[in-house]
């Protein structure tokens, strides 16, 4: 197979970019008062500066307009991350009311599916009948899709590293199987957003830390879905619909087990607490939060081999979703009775 993997140097200059940008952004979001505040639902000590996602977003504008944009839908990707990541920016800053941010969100799907044709057409053949069709409640599927996967990476940013690890799995899981079918469009994109979040990892891990905020985390969680869904729904797709819930594996399992166990405790579906997987991991294990990311991370590495497996080797679709159901189903048994209450 000839290789399709681009030059190297333009990945190393948009690497150093964003690097740079937040060697830059950084005293300015300090003097601001633009900062990441510490409570009892955050581990980190003091205020950190919240610039990682504008920095990274900025990174991957220049990426593809300047260096690669044979993508057909490169404007409304960019139009449509830049109004999310403005969404998270104004909850970073001004703590905005959860149903103005939904509200928000919502519109932003709304333009990527009418202008952008991202869409979920079908759910593929996940109870062994057949392709599931969504027909008119296609549009529906894809907003919950879109929220689901933007709301995930965001409520899993618990711990220093961890949505950003989840999001280079599921980046690299898409490159690699862009890779086998020749998909050098996607692949390309995939590598904007790698190189983007790598130099963001490299301050986030640092002592003098910086933060992506919930712009960054919806940036990402945004970015994450569409390409899911257009890869997975277009004419031509590179894996089938339920691998996309193995490559993404861990944020939505945390998000699912969250709602239910709000649900249980009829609480709120949108307020935040104490019950994501980091947490149980920590209170459970009292591990560091290094070695809790470490381990969260080698468990999101494992779910994404299993998809990539299973797709590769043409496992019926219906008995990767059983599988997929069966982890929640034991995620939602070794957990809920440790789960501290509200």
């Amino acid at each position: 197979m000839t290789s399709i993997f681009p030059h190297i140097i333009p990945y190393l200059l948009i690497f150093a970019l964003v690097a740079l940008l937040i060697k830059i952004t950084t005293p300015l979001f300090i003097k601001l008062g633009w900062l990441d505040h510490t409570n009892d639902r955050k581990k980190h000590s003091g205020s950190v500066p919240i610039n990682g996602g504008l920095s990274m977003f900025i990174g991957f504008f220049i990426g593809l307009i300047f260096i690669f944009n044979n993508y057909d839908k490169t404007l409304i990707l960019l139009l449509t991350s830049f109004l999310i990541l403005m969404v998270g920016f104004i909850d970073d800053i001004y703590d905005s009311k959860v149903f103005t941010r939904l509200t928000f969100q919502i519109l932003i799907v709304l333009l990527a599916i009418f202008i952008g044709d991202i869409k979920i057409h079908t759910f593929g053949d996940i109870i062994g009948v057949g392709n599931i069709q969504l027909g008119n409640w296609s549009i529906i599927v894809t907003i919950l899709a879109f929220l689901a996967g933007m709301n995930a990476l965001n409520w899993i940013d618990g711990i220093d590293g961890l949505a950003s690890m989840c999001a280079i799995i599921t980046f690299s899981a898409i490159i690699f199987f862009a890779h086998i079918t020749n998909n050098a469009i996607t692949l390309n994109i995939c590598l904007f957003y790698l190189v983007i979040l790598s130099a963001f990892l490299v301050f986030n891990l640092s002592k003098r830390k910086i933060f992506m905020g919930d712009s960054g985390s919806l940036f990402l969680g945004f970015g994450i879905s569409w390409l899911l869904i257009d890869v997975s729904q277009s004419e031509n797709p590179i894996f089938n619909p339920v691998t996309a819930l193995w490559i993404f594996a861990v944020p939505l399992i945390d998000i699912i087990a969250v709602i239910i166990l709000r649900l249980k405790n009829n609480t709120s579906l949108l307020l935040p607490d104490n019950n994501h997987i980091h947490h149980q991991i920590l209170n459970i294990t009292n591990l560091s939060s290094l070695r809790a990311l470490l381990l969260i991370t080698f468990l999101s590495f494992t779910t994404a081999i299993i998809g990539i497996t299973g797709d590769f080797y043409n496992i019926p679709e219906w008995l990767m979703f059983i599988g997929f159901f069966t982890v929640l189903l034991i995620y939602l048994i070794f957990t809920f009775p440790k789960k501290n209450s509200f």
